[in-house]
């Protein structure tokens, strides 16, 4: 996985970048979101299905759960500052790569 220092808001966050291969590691390594059998299923399906974008979301989820985090979407707007959140010591954020 790709890591980048960034800051954001006045935060310094890390940003994780993985590719699909990681992504399945990921899913492999995971019990706590479901039966890794399972998810590794559904997310192979979805890609099978030209569904990248479903495969995508389901480990972005799992990763969420996983490790905390937050997810907003670029074309969200934000209603309040970010700076009000409680962040963890070490904010993360994670986006995919194809």
């Amino acid at each position: 996985a790709t890591k980048k220092r960034r800051d954001f808001a006045g935060m310094v966050m890390e940003h994780v970048d993985f590719n699909t291969e990681q992504q399945v590691k990921f899913l492999k390594s995971q019990t706590s979101c479901g039966d890794s059998t399972e998810l590794l299923e559904r997310h192979q399906a979805f890609g099978d299905a030209h569904q990248a974008h479903l495969a995508q979301e389901l480990w972005k989820f799992c990763a969420l759960y996983e490790s905390g985090g937050l997810y907003v979407d670029a074309s969200s707007p934000l209603l309040h500052s970010l700076e009000d959140l409680d962040f963890a010591k070490q904010p993360v954020a994670v986006t995919t790569t194809p």
